[in-house]
């Protein structure tokens, strides 16, 4: 929810199977919005308990919840993972959920996941679709051919000649001498005619085959998929114990510019629901979680605050200071503001209870009620805290007491496990290394010993845990994708190796290249955390083990990310953006739009240079956009091709990679043809080399 590409409330898997690089756009407005300060000393003082408190709940977590002292806390709403309703595994744990619910007095919404298919890709609910069309044209270019003429001219010729002399010596008394020679160089002169070539230019037609991406509409399977999503709400509807319908993803993931009349389609979709909820039940509450970008976010998201407050009973904007990097006077603002343009409807401020998606350590319990008490000097009606199990204990007084602590032997549960594993594959795409420890409820665990744990989750074992020593921390080069059936015997071989050496293997052969250790741990992670996510494992996962290498975000020569112009710029583009693929995109679309580009070899300017001069070849608005990404905490490398470009000419190339969401994505920011993710300028490349620091 929070973060615009693979956030931890949001349920999505960003890395594994038909996942495509999203060239999203996200922003914040940069202008800064004072919020009304004329609350009376008695509103500032407000307490939790007058307000309405709600908290998102995940399916594996129903069994520990401690309701009484939810209750006892102000939490009168739960937002109840829509996995809780869909999955077998949790059919019993429900409807004893939902009865201990409605004795306490607290109202159940179905939390369900609206704008996603089932592999966790966007749908665009126009039915918006894009696909590659090849055109042939004919063009014209000026083109160098080597230009022969005759010239006559004067050449020296050398030769050596004996020049001979008289030596002189004396003999007895008397001057003799006797004759010597030198070679003496002798020039002459003489015409001749000599074959010379220039370069000259001259003009041709070219026939000229190009990929451009066209955009059509089957406005047939997008009324399939609305009318498919209402029915899925009305089904949560009819359920005892179920109190409200609470809409997430119901946007579009940072481009609803590029579709037209986005904005009304998303409003459109909502009253839809809305209508088909009220008619069921008018007392059921309806309640979306929304992006807080204030003024922008109807050109981002496509959610106008004003319109969906006539269709909703509750706005809850994810106002997670930690992923936009911002404080508690950030959440007052933001909830002025959307409070302020939400007129019949509440407005319950979403809160993050940890200090982002790549840091999920709980904040301070006193912090966490002054972030509750921002949103209520805001004007806020209500909060909601997001999750439960990501808070602090002193805030719900630690381990619930109704929960039966399980014997140190079966300790560990799966549902732990697929919890664990979606936190380290979020902390590796975020540090680019592995934690140090995994934590599993009140226990932790080394790296070698969840990757036995895995190795066990994926085998079908119970979950057993073990001390296991660990292989030094080498990476081996491993790339590809690795299919279903050869992930699960990687698993059985990694179960069987730690079983019977007590030591994990420093690495596993695969058809994507030896995997070593923190590749084998972070790719199962990836796995893992799928099965979370979708209720199955994945059909593949893909394997790159470069997102290892902290050479990718280090400072080179020509690619300055500690200079304070660098890290000034870098920081300014991508304010407010939380998202890997949002602050990427800025930082794109910045140098191609700010940098003119100059032909000539090679590096002249470097990063620092380019930015100074604003302008700059290939090479240097490459050295730009990868010292402002890495600055950013954006993995960057260089690629270094002979390219074919659309013009037909053939010439040495620069460009960059990015790091998103566990692939690596071209940028090429030296044409304004281009976006993040696509080139136009050229069509084909022989690739020469990729770079952490480029050698000329």
């Amino acid at each position: 929810m929070g973060s615009n590409v693979a956030s931890a409330v949001e349920m999505a898997d960003s890395s594994t199977e038909d996942m495509e690089a999203q060239n999203t756009n996200t922003t914040t407005e940069n202008t800064t919005e004072t919020a009304e300060q004329n609350t009376t000393q008695t509103q500032e003082n407000t307490t939790t308990e007058q307000a309405h408190g709600a908290i998102w709940v995940k399916a594996y977590d129903m069994g520990k919840v401690n309701l009484s002292e939810l209750k006892g806390k102000g939490i009168s709403d739960v937002f109840l993972e829509q996995l809780a309703f869909n999955d077998e595994r949790f059919r019993a744990n429900l409807t004893s959920f939902l009865g201990n619910t409605s004795a306490q007095g607290i109202r159940v919404s179905a939390w369900v996941i609206c704008l996603k298919d089932a592999n966790g890709k966007w749908v665009d609910p126009t039915g918006r679709y894009a696909y590659n069309v090849t055109t042939t044209s004919k063009v014209t270019v000026k083109e160098p051919y080597k230009y022969y003429y005759t010239v006559t001219v004067k050449k020296a010729y050398t030769t050596y000649v004996k020049k001979w002399y008289k030596s002189w010596y004396k003999y007895r008394g008397k001057w003799r001498y006797t004759w010597k020679y030198r070679y003496v160089k002798k020039t002459s002169y003489r015409y001749v005619k000599e074959t010379r070539y220039t370069i000259k230019y001259r003009t041709v037609t070219k026939t000229v085959t190009s990929t451009e991406t066209r955009y059509g509409y089957n406005t047939s399977y997008a009324e399939q998929f609305i009318d498919n999503l209402t029915r899925r709400v009305l089904s949560y509807t009819s359920i005892p114990g179920v109190g409200g319908i609470h809409l997430d993803y119901i946007r579009y993931p940072g481009n609803a510019y590029q579709v037209p009349n986005s904005t009304a389609t998303i409003t459109g979709i909502v009253r839809r629901i809305s209508e088909a909820v009220k008619s069921v039940n008018p007392g059921l509450l309806l309640s979306a979680a929304l992006m807080p970008e204030k003024g922008s976010n109807a050109y981002y998201y496509g959610q106008n605050y004003t319109q969906l407050a006539e269709y909703l009973d509750v706005l809850v904007p994810m106002v997670y200071k930690g992923n936009y990097r911002e404080d508690s006077s950030w959440i007052q603002n933001v909830t002025a503001y959307i409070k302020a343009r939400s007129p019949g409807a509440q407005v319950w401020t979403g809160l993050q209870t940890y200090r982002s998606d790549s840091d999920v350590t709980p904040i301070p319990a006193d912090e966490l009620r002054g972030d509750i008490d921002s949103a209520l000097r805001g004007g806020a009606d209500g909060y909601a805290l997001f999750r439960y199990g990501l808070i602090d204990k002193d805030f719900l007084g630690g381990i619930p007491s109704a929960t039966t602590k399980p014997s140190a032997e079966n300790s560990i549960t799966a549902s732990m496990i697929m919890d664990a594993a979606s936190r380290v594959k979020a902390f590796v795409e975020s540090n680019y290394r592995l934690p140090n420890y995994v934590s599993l409820g009140e226990s932790q665990v080394t790296p070698a010993g969840f990757l036995y744990l895995l190795a066990e989750f994926l085998t079908g074992k119970d979950p057993v845990p073990g001390s296991f020593s660990e292989p030094s921390a080498t990476t081996l080069k491993a790339s590809g994708t690795i299919q279903k059936d050869e992930y699960l015997q990687i698993a059985s071989q990694v179960l069987s190796y730690m079983s019977s050496t007590g030591t994990a293997p420093s690495q596993i052969s695969s058809s994507a290249g030896p995997l070593s250790f923190n590749v084998l741990l972070y790719s199962l992670s990836k796995v893992v955390a799928f099965q979370e996510d979708n209720g199955r494992l994945p059909n593949y996962v893909t394997v790159d083990s470069s997102i290892f290498s902290g050479s990718y975000l280090a400072s080179t020569a020509n690619c300055q990310v500690t200079s304070t112009e660098i890290r000034s710029l870098a920081a300014s583009i991508t304010r407010g953006l939380t998202s890997v693929t949002a602050r990427a995109t800025a930082i794109f679309n910045w140098v191609r739009d700010n940098i003119d580009y100059s032909f000539y070899y090679n590096t002249r300017y470097g990063a620092v240079g380019t930015l100074k001069n604003r302008t700059g070849n290939c090479v240097d608005i490459t050295h730009l956009l990868v010292a402002l990404s890495r600055a950013s905490g954006i993995a960057a490398r260089y690629v270094h091709a002979t390219c074919t470009f659309v013009s037909g000419n053939t010439y040495g190339h620069v460009w960059a990679q990015l790091y998103i969401n566990g692939s690596w994505v071209n940028a090429d920011a030296s044409s304004n043809m281009n976006s993040l993710g696509v080139i136009k300028n050229w069509k084909s490349a022989s690739i020469k080399g990729y770079y952490a620091e480029l050698p000329f």
